[in-house]
């Protein structure tokens, strides 16, 4: 098994990173490093995919002119972002989600009963509707 990665002191450039870092064994005891991004906000419905470039970046690549080296990309896998008013089922947390919230990682995200879906059904029907936390369901969702 490969060793655990290890936590360096912040760079000069770690002031443009926005997010929190979870470095731990999850869920399947192999090693790594997460970084977190909090909010993620698209204008548009649609389909779209993430590219996540990985570049090493010292002291000489804040000097103006300077270029920066790739070390290598990532394309996410698609995903679908929906409109507030579409928006009707929450997904159940992932086990990698519930890994990083019982390490700490301090990031936004709450893990609440049941699914909006049920929620509108109650409040359609008449009933009083009550807060998000009263919900009924049988998996824990992440709300965002």
């Amino acid at each position: 098994m490969p060793a655990h990665p290890v936590t360096r002191p912040p760079s000069p450039t770690a002031r443009f990173l926005q997010g929190s870092k979870a470095s731990k064994r999850l869920p399947h005891e192999i090693p790594g490093t997460f970084f977190i991004f909090a909010d993620i906000s698209l204008r548009k419905a649609g389909e779209y995919r993430l590219l996540f470039t990985l570049m090493k970046m010292g002291s000489d690549a804040l000097k103006p002119g300077s270029r920066l080296n790739f070390i290598d990309l990532v394309v996410s896998d698609m995903f679908r972002a929906v409109n507030a008013k579409d928006f009707d089922q929450v997904h159940p947390s992932t086990p990698l989600v519930r890994g990083l919230l019982s390490s700490g990682a301090g990031f936004p995200l709450k893990l609440k009963k049941g699914t909006r879906e049920g929620r509108r059904r109650r409040q359609s029907q008449g009933g009083s509707g009550g807060s998000e936390d009263d919900e009924s369901g049988d998996h824990d969702t992440v709300y965002y």
